[in-house]
């Protein structure tokens, strides 16, 4: 099933999911029974949940997914007996680091409740559960700081066309030898640096193929004219690319040299953002080009470990550092030392659930969320004030998880509540909720989206998303005036 009414209604064994979906269900309070609840009443609950690529819930995503935790917490905790049961979390990541710290303040599980798997064992290279293979190929990182160079793009240009060059007329016993270095990938720190670069894909590295050509032949070997390197099809990977399009992207990746036997190209060139760096696992790459060091360590670790994952492709990674930036100099100047120990270097993450803004934008929606939760079936008829026993019930609840996770933010929050329960009792909204902006007064209306102003100040702008939600700004002429000169 993968249409939210029918999973509602019929609650699978299996749920897959993205974290964006916690912040509709104060929306949606008839996915209690996904958690295991029926008008209120626990019949059952969640066992087992696991989160996947940890390292991404932090900043202010790791703090909205943290509060929005209350919720989930809540309606996965089975307290039907005298025992309370919660559900086991398994979290898995490639980096991380203060992982005690970042779980503690996700879950509110106790940094003594957090186990790391597989634990460290007397040799860094054998921990029982994996093992470090000596003999195997790896992948290899290469420093570039072009000082020289008049710029940024002459030193990418030139680097891209060396690279696709070389791996067409490097002499190999096998052509299929070629294969894992036949596509280069691009990978970026910003949209606007890889427009760029595909801007010089089509000009200038095209161009600059050829020179390389004219410089190299050999006019009394017409054999070499054979290996002359052309740009046939590239890919990107990118927020701007169609959503449809992503999987015919990655088939395309997955082409391998020589052509396939219908004549299609590999991939020449694939440029990519951070998209890259989750998810994607094409075991026939095995070079990459990383323009300007990355903001984090765990994100340069991610990015660049998506070469070189097969045996038979060791990776090859050619970072390539802006001399007019301190930073990527530095970087430079400590090269080998930074790579020798790089997960030494992973940044700690920072997730904090009840600060200040974070409480402004979406505490409401905890508190409404839990209120209709465990309410019965008229949740969507009914949008007053429930009962003083269930509110009382939600405020312990709340003030219980603070005091674990950041006790100093304790009264701010309880004052808060008090707020948006008086507000709620004053308004008496006609609807819990509303995405069009109609006149009946809502008790929420989606963040982003325009108030109505027979509201007033009334009702909460709840969010929809994990992710920041500008309002749309709308524009007209009033007048249209000039003078005659």
């Amino acid at each position: 099933m993968v249409i939210d009414e029918d999973i509602y209604k019929s609650p699978p064994t299996l749920l897959l999911g993205t974290v964006d979906k916690f912040a509709m269900l104060p929306y949606r309070p008839e996915a209690q029974k996904v958690f295991g609840l029926k008008n209120g009443q626990r019949f059952a609950s969640p066992d087992l949940v696991i989160q996947d690529e940890l390292h991404l819930i932090s900043g202010p995503l790791g703090s909205t997914v943290g509060h929005y935790e209350t919720l989930i917490h809540e309606l996965s905790t089975d307290r039907r007996g005298d025992e309370v049961i919660c559900p086991k979390i398994i979290a898995s990541t490639a980096t991380i680091s203060r992982a005690k710290e970042q779980c503690h303040a996700l879950y509110a599980c106790g940094q003594e409740n957090v186990r790391q798997f597989p634990p460290a064992g007397l040799d860094a290279g054998d921990s029982f559960f994996a093992r470090q293979g000596a003999n195997q190929a790896g992948r290899k990182y290469v420093g570039i700081l072009a000082n020289a160079s008049t710029s940024m793009a002459t030193t990418m240009i030139r680097l891209f066309s060396s690279l696709l060059y070389a791996a067409k007329a490097i002499s190999v016993d096998d052509e299929k030898l070629r294969d894992p270095y036949w596509t280069n990938v691009g990978y970026f720190n910003s949209i606007r640096e890889l427009g760029q670069m595909e801007t010089w894909v089509k000009q200038d590295i095209d161009e600059y193929l050829h020179v390389i050509y004219m410089r190299r032949r050999e006019d009394n070997n017409p054999e070499y004219k054979e290996k002359r390197r052309y740009i046939y099809r590239e890919e990107e990977l990118t927020s701007r690319i169609p959503s449809t399009k992503i999987p015919f992207s990655l088939q395309n990746l997955g082409i391998r040299y020589p052509s396939a036997e219908n004549g299609e190209h590999p991939v020449d060139i694939c440029l990519a953002t951070n998209m890259l760096s989750v998810g994607v696992d094409v075991g026939r790459l095995g070079m990459m080009c990383v323009a300007g060091q990355p903001k984090t360590t765990s994100e340069y670790i991610q990015a660049t470990s998506r070469v070189g994952r097969s045996a038979n492709s060791p990776g090859l990674v050619f970072t390539v550092f802006n001399p007019a930036k301190p930073r990527d100099k530095s970087h430079y100047e400590h090269f080998k030392t930074y790579h020798s120990r790089i997960y030494c270097h992973v940044e700690p993450t920072s997730v904090t659930p009840f600060s200040p803004p974070l409480r402004e934008r979406a505490l409401h929606a905890i508190v409404i969320g839990l209120l209709r939760m465990y309410g019965d079936e008229n949740f969507n008829s009914s949008p007053k004030l429930p009962s003083q026993p269930a509110v009382t019930r939600v405020i312990d609840l709340i003030r219980k998880r603070v005091e674990i996770i950041d006790p100093d933010e304790t009264d701010p929050t309880l004052r808060l509540i008090d707020t948006i329960i008086d507000d709620w009792k004053i308004w008496e909204p006609a609807v819990y909720q509303d995405f069009f902006s109609n006149d009946p007064l809502p008790l929420m209306f989606s963040a982003g989206s325009r108030r109505n102003q027979m509201w007033g100040t009334r009702g909460f702008e709840t969010p929809t998303s994990m992710r920041s939600v500008d309002v749309s700004c709308a524009a007209k002429i009033l007048d249209c005036r000039y003078e005659e000169v």
